[in-house]
């Protein structure tokens, strides 16, 4: 009985490790079973840039196991804007920001580099949107404008067509930021097919100004987007369900 009873519980405990348990034969209890080391991250570097057009850079990645352990993969390299080869070597072809990824072939993995494009050099080349990064909360407007140069070497307003992520666009650059995360604003040149690109970072909430430099004294800022409820300083509440509204706030022990 008690011979029995142990046998029991080692089938018990070798199921409990993930093994199997032959129908004849001896149950070995110290039997080892090894768990795949899989590749958990891949890493990029640098993970922001910023080169003129035309310009060449070599981006580098590493990826590691769930153990943390550095192991060599399969990079598989992609850009939004500009090209990139195989090896990871970036073109600045075009004006704007950009993002570089590059993806474990196997497993999926992947991470994400911003590029941000310059155009200083009188270029025919060269498109540039105004402003090139933005954050806005959800439901506000912000208008676009397209330049190239002109004949003078100057920047000059140039008829585009407009795209857009995460919100509406319209012909004259109008742009609404409608869902919460990271977009980018397209514009392409009628005609040349010569494009530039914005950067649209948009908040579920924004705190207006965003930063700012203050000595002693008191400041007011503006809380701008769609709040459904939002606990702020210390137990200061504020509640506005489904509108979109500017809201002042002030610190409660300020007076």
């Amino acid at each position: 009985m008690l011979l029995s009873l142990l046998a029991r519980m080692a089938v018990v405990i070798i199921w409990g490790l993930g093994g199997s348990v032959p129908k004849n034969g001896p149950i070995f209890l110290d039997q080892r079973f090894q768990v795949e080391d899989v590749i958990t991250t891949v890493i990029i570097y640098p993970e922001n840039i910023e080169l003129e057009l035309n310009d060449t850079f070599q981006f580098n990645a590493v990826a590691l196991t769930q153990s943390g352990k550095r192991v060599n993969f399969s990079p598989i390299w992609m850009t939004t804007g500009g090209d990139i080869t195989q090896e990871g070597f970036y073109t600045a072809s075009n004006a704007g920001c950009y993002e570089v990824l590059v993806t474990d072939a196997h497993t999926g993995v992947y991470a994400v580099a911003e590029v941000h494009i310059s155009c200083h050099q009188a270029s025919d080349a060269c498109l540039v949107i105004n402003p090139g990064r933005v954050e806005l909360s959800r439901g506000e407007t912000i208008q676009f404008t397209a330049f190239g140069y002109g004949e003078s070497g100057g920047l000059v307003p140039i008829e585009v067509k407009w795209e857009s992520g995460g919100g509406w666009i319209d012909e004259k650059g109008n742009y609404t930021a409608s869902e919460v995360g990271e977009f980018l604003i397209t514009a392409t040149q009628v005609g040349s097919g010569k494009y530039g690109t914005a950067h649209v970072s948009v908040k579920l909430i924004s705190i207006l100004p965003p930063w700012m430099y203050l000595d002693s004294g008191k400041w007011w800022f503006t809380l701008v987007g769609l709040l459904i409820g939002l606990s702020i300083g210390m137990g200061y509440y504020l509640y506005h369900r489904n509108r979109y509204k500017e809201l002042e706030l002030r610190n409660p022990g300020s007076g």
